[in-house]
């Protein structure tokens, strides 16, 4: 008896435990009312989800699902069966109801989840875009769902002008089995209001918050694995020691990269003194490495661009600044120089003309380029080795090694740690090929993992499950062509100070460089982190935190009775003064893992 009734208070408790969690992930975010404007959609055109599913309809189902709790009462369930041929196979859309003009500002929002049990991971893409065309599209916002309901703010600006009905929302969901709900949907015009008048994006990147457990994590991680030890031994000019000394150490140089791509065209092209003045003050200030934005690309390297090419490199040696080739081949087409598809008919001209460009340039720039993308993109440009063969890849690898063997040689590529960190399918691909290279003894180096966001905010935990992965290949990897190309400047300096966070607490990373630093040489401005004035955005304010202060080491101390000082500082080269009454003495050090150990002799 008393076992049954154990095993009915047993049930009991599982079912209250079941409903309390229900009623948990069923509760919805409270948020503020959407400011005031024009409804574009008429929540009525929900009602036969269905009607609206386009393409893949043998792969996907629709249905509307009722929930009382929900204070908007019911919500729409997409549920992918199979993985269509393309993403937009599987979508619900909604035309528009109101006339919009280019430069509205519009608001969207809505609420999405997984069911219970659906599978792990659920994502659906937000967009509004021309209806017909070319499908322009003003946003594009993939979402990840999660047990929670999670409330999602957009405000955007108007692409173009469109007549009611010449545009609509989608809500895209063309990938691996799933099923997401979604609820709550509203968007309005706001007219020429600007884009984030009084509405604030919401919803994106989870581990935000200030105490998420990511973040304690990282600053532990950083704190054993970026610093070391450092001991300094003052001593007297007889050599006894110096009790009461003052210590001085500074950090010079970080060991690690932080490095930003540069233009050649703009350093030393045109005449616009005193923003050349402030770009290379403020790089040099900022950064330790740095990427020739365009000028070390094949078709760039020649002529008066080459020579300006030559002319950064060497500014860049002078000042102490390590350069990363970008990059020895492009394989397409688009990214060769002009005339070379002429050989597509005549493969082993075109084998020699690429084994030419590579020995030329890698042997060129020997000894100042401290390393080389010899191989850009791969995954998506396949154009040259699927004409050549795959086999090709590897003598390009040691061609590059022939022709510079100090060089580090890394292959580089992207929707890796961007998308949300979630295209597995990319991360296989990019595994897969980078474990044939090494597998064929390739003189490969490290690894490149390019960084370009928009709203694909991955999430910092995810970064660094990312990277997880590829290092376990056994290869440095590098963060590159770092860039967040979104309107919303807080959102931006958010994210750039916790992914260079995340990364930088990762112990398989050397380095990150950023794209855009300044608005003034780039055509998308977005990205930028210092506005074409050189007032500072947020981000840059947030990046030079980390960089001038957070990151940095510059401590003054006191020798103790034996006239000696200790300190942790980040690893680098540094300088170490001391002084003493009318004497003082100073030596450069570099500080490694193992530490450092230094005695200074007062004169």
């Amino acid at each position: 008896m008393k076992r049954f009734i154990f095993f009915i208070c047993g049930i009991l408790l599982a079912f209250a435990g079941y409903i309390a969690f229900a009623f948990y992930i069923s509760r919805v975010p409270a948020a503020p009312p959407l400011p005031a404007g024009i409804p574009l959609i008429n929540a009525s055109d929900l009602a036969n989800p269905a009607s609206f599913l386009s393409g893949g309809r043998g792969s996907a189902s629709v249905r509307r699902i009722y929930n009382p709790a929900l204070s908007f009462k019911s919500a729409v369930r997409i549920r992918t069966l199979s993985r269509p041929l393309h993403p937009y196979e599987t979508q619900l859309r909604v035309p528009t109801t109101a006339p919009v003009r280019a430069g509205d500002a519009l608001a969207a929002r809505f609420y999405v989840r997984k069911p219970l049990f659906a599978p792990a991971k659920s994502r659906v893409d937000f967009i509004f875009e021309e209806a017909g065309g070319d499908y322009k599209k003003s946003v594009s916002l993939p979402v990840e769902a999660g047990l929670r309901w999670r409330r999602v703010d957009i405000p955007f600006l108007s692409a173009g002008d469109y007549p009611a009905g010449k545009a609509h929302i989608t809500f895209r969901a063309g990938y691996d089995p799933q099923a997401v709900d979604i609820a709550g949907f509203e968007l309005i015009n706001r007219g020429q209001a600007g884009w984030q008048t009084s509405f604030a994006p919401a919803g994106f990147y989870e581990g935000r918050e200030a105490g998420a457990a990511w973040r304690t994590a990282a600053e532990e991680r950083i704190e054993k694995i970026r610093k070391g030890d450092i001991e300094v031994k003052v001593v007297n000019p007889d050599g006894t020691p110096a009790p009461g000394a003052a210590v001085r150490i500074k950090l010079l140089k970080h060991s690690f990269s932080f490095g930003a791509a540069v233009s050649s065209n703009f350093l030393f092209a045109g005449n616009r003194e005193d923003d050349k003045r402030r770009y290379k003050e403020t790089f040099l200030k900022l950064f330790n490495s740095a990427t020739i934005e365009n000028g070390l690309k094949w078709p760039f390297w020649s002529g008066e661009e080459k020579t300006r090419t030559d002319k950064t490199a060497a500014w860049l040696n002078a000042n102490g600044i390590k350069l990363r080739g970008h990059t020895l081949i492009w394989p397409d087409w688009e990214h060769m120089p002009d005339g070379m598809e002429k050989l597509k008919r005549e493969p082993e001209k075109l084998r020699a003309a690429i084994r030419n460009h590579i020995k030329e340039e890698a042997a060129y720039y020997r000894g100042k380029a401290a390393e080389w993308d010899v191989l850009n993109e791969p995954l998506y440009h396949q154009e040259i080795t699927g004409l050549l063969g795959q086999a090709e890849v590897l003598k390009w690898f040691q061609y590059a090694r022939e022709a510079d063997p100090s060089a580090k040689l890394y292959v580089n590529d992207y929707d890796l740690l961007d998308d949300f960190g979630a295209n597995t399918e990319q991360q296989d691909r990019y595994e897969a090929f980078i474990r044939r290279l090494l597998e064929s003894k390739v003189p490969l180096d490290g690894i490149g993992l390019q960084s370009h966001y928009k709203w694909d905010l991955t999430p910092p935990a995810r970064l660094l499950a990312v990277l997880d992965r590829f290092q376990r290949l056994g290869k440095p990897i590098q963060a590159t062509e770092l860039d967040i190309d979104i309107p919303d400047e807080k959102l931006q300096a958010d994210y750039l100070r916790d992914f260079m966070t995340a990364v930088f607490s990762h112990p398989a990373v050397e380095g990150i460089t950023l794209w855009v630093f300044w608005e003034g040489v780039h055509s998308v401005p977005g990205p930028a982190l210092y506005r074409r004035d050189w007032s500072k955005k947020p981000a840059a304010l947030a990046l030079e935190e980390l960089l001038l202060k957070k990151w940095r080491t510059e401590l003054d101390g006191t020798a103790d009775g034996q006239g000696e000082f200790r300190a942790r500082g980040f690893l680098g080269t540094y300088e170490i003064s001391a002084s003493g009454g009318k004497t003082s003495g100073s030596l450069k050090t570099v500080l490694t893992k193992n530490g450092a150990s230094v005695i200074i002799k007062l004169k």
